[in-house]
Protein backbone atom coordinates (compact mmCIF):
# COMPACT_ATOMS: atom_id res chain seq x y z
CA UNK A 1 0.00 0.00 0.00
CA UNK A 2 1.13 3.26 -0.49
CA UNK A 3 0.32 6.68 0.96
CA UNK A 4 -2.15 9.69 -0.36
CA UNK A 5 0.35 10.48 -3.64
CA UNK A 6 0.65 6.77 -4.60
CA UNK A 7 -3.32 6.49 -4.09
CA UNK A 8 -4.53 9.35 -6.04
CA UNK A 9 -1.73 10.15 -9.01
CA UNK A 10 0.76 6.57 -9.20
CA UNK A 11 -1.46 3.88 -8.99
CA UNK A 12 -1.85 0.86 -11.41
CA UNK A 13 -4.68 -0.47 -10.18
CA UNK A 14 -7.24 -0.89 -13.01
CA UNK A 15 -10.03 0.46 -10.70
CA UNK A 16 -7.75 3.14 -9.04
CA UNK A 17 -6.68 4.32 -12.88
CA UNK A 18 -10.13 4.78 -13.73
CA UNK A 19 -11.37 6.54 -10.54
CA UNK A 20 -8.40 8.92 -10.50
CA UNK A 21 -8.54 9.67 -14.34
CA UNK A 22 -12.82 10.38 -14.03
CA UNK A 23 -12.36 12.99 -11.14
CA UNK A 24 -9.03 14.32 -12.42
CA UNK A 25 -10.30 15.14 -15.22
CA UNK A 26 -12.74 16.85 -13.92
CA UNK A 27 -10.92 18.87 -11.98
CA UNK A 28 -8.77 19.37 -14.83
CA UNK A 29 -11.59 21.04 -16.47
CA UNK A 30 -11.73 24.05 -13.21
CA UNK A 31 -8.13 24.37 -13.21
CA UNK A 32 -6.15 23.44 -16.03
CA UNK A 33 -2.89 25.13 -14.76
CA UNK A 34 -2.86 21.94 -12.36
CA UNK A 35 -1.27 19.67 -14.54
CA UNK A 36 2.36 21.61 -14.31
CA UNK A 37 2.77 20.83 -11.22
CA UNK A 38 4.60 17.43 -9.34
CA UNK A 39 2.38 15.12 -7.84
CA UNK A 40 3.07 16.42 -3.96
CA UNK A 41 2.10 20.07 -5.43
CA UNK A 42 -0.91 18.28 -6.86
CA UNK A 43 -1.73 17.09 -3.69
CA UNK A 44 -1.07 20.49 -1.80
CA UNK A 45 -2.95 22.39 -4.02
CA UNK A 46 -6.19 20.22 -4.16
CA UNK A 47 -5.50 20.37 -0.35
CA UNK A 48 -5.79 24.17 -0.10
CA UNK A 49 -8.13 24.79 -2.81
CA UNK A 50 -10.03 27.97 -2.42
CA UNK A 51 -12.55 27.15 -5.69
CA UNK A 52 -15.29 25.41 -4.09
CA UNK A 53 -16.32 23.48 -7.17
CA UNK A 54 -12.09 21.97 -6.73
CA UNK A 55 -13.13 21.00 -3.07
CA UNK A 56 -16.60 18.82 -3.73
CA UNK A 57 -14.62 17.16 -6.56
CA UNK A 58 -11.68 16.22 -4.73
CA UNK A 59 -13.87 15.47 -1.35
CA UNK A 60 -15.70 12.77 -3.60
CA UNK A 61 -12.49 11.77 -5.37
CA UNK A 62 -11.38 10.54 -1.79
CA UNK A 63 -14.62 9.06 -0.40
CA UNK A 64 -14.26 7.07 -3.39
CA UNK A 65 -10.57 5.83 -3.55
CA UNK A 66 -11.24 5.52 0.67
CA UNK A 67 -14.15 3.28 -0.35
CA UNK A 68 -12.49 1.38 -2.88
CA UNK A 69 -8.99 0.85 -0.47
CA UNK A 70 -11.57 -0.38 2.56
CA UNK A 71 -13.15 -2.74 0.65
Amino acid sequence: MGNEIHALFECQDAHSKHLNAHFFNKIMNVCHQLSLLNNSEKLLYLMKACDTSISLIFAKWLEKIHYYYKS
